[in-house]
């Protein structure tokens, strides 16, 4: 038998190319997009002012959500004079009176219920 340098050269290629392909495609990724989705399902279902809100509260909360799986601490945020009133109008007064004097910005989440909280603090550790 005789080894040519092709022969190696393809086998580590295809051996390379295998473990990216079973990693990338693997049930690591599948179980992670799954716990996602899952998640962002919960919350999603939690709150039902979420889904009938403004046209990008779904968005905001798929961010929030791969947000912290990745522990990135990014939010799309609230602007408390015009949005915050508009957006989720059942937002407590005793909420938005203990809020910092002179704070103007919020996180996506801080006005959502406790389970839909909880859930991206699971979120957070899982991730």
């Amino acid at each position: 038998l005789q080894v040519t340098w092709r022969h190696v050269l393809r086998h580590h290629f295809s051996a390379a190319w295998r473990a990216i392909v079973s990693f990338i495609g693997g049930p690591t990724l599948q179980r992670d997009l799954l716990f996602a989705w899952m998640a962002w399902f919960v919350i999603l279902a939690t709150d039902p002012e979420m889904p009938h809100g403004a046209a990008r509260t779904a968005f905001d909360a798929l961010f929030e959500v791969c947000s912290a799986f990745g522990n990135v601490g990014l939010s799309m945020g609230y602007s408390l004079e015009n949005e915050l009133s508009d957006v989720r109008p059942s937002t407590p007064q005793w909420f938005i009176d203990s809020l910092p004097p002179g704070e103007v910005g919020l996180s996506f989440c801080a006005g959502w219920p406790p389970v839909a909280k909880a859930m991206l603090v699971v979120v957070m550790i899982y991730g």
